[in-house]
């Protein structure tokens, strides 16, 4: 796992703080956020070490998502109609 190769003391179990309520997210979100790689690399990287992941899509990602696509869950209503006084 990622944060075991950053933070040996999380190597395991018996090494990590038992202080941080959130573990290892408390330590690994800084090095997130500050990094300059992409979802993609960040993704590439994750599943080369066989930690389960995948993107944090926005609306317009979500629509144009391949399983979404593959499956046809998008589906167009037409507009109702509003009358104005």
């Amino acid at each position: 796992m990622l944060v075991r190769l950053l933070y040996p003391r999380f190597k395991s179990r018996y090494q990590r703080p038992v202080s941080s309520p959130l573990g290892p997210h408390a330590f690994i979100s800084p090095v997130i956020a500050s990094a300059s790689r992409t979802t993609a690399q960040w993704i590439a990287l994750l599943e080369g070490i066989a930690v389960p992941c995948g993107p944090i899509n926005d609306v317009g990602e979500a629509f144009w998502d391949e399983q979404v696509q593959a499956k046809n869950l998008v589906v167009n209503q037409p507009l109702a109609h509003v009358w104005h006084a």
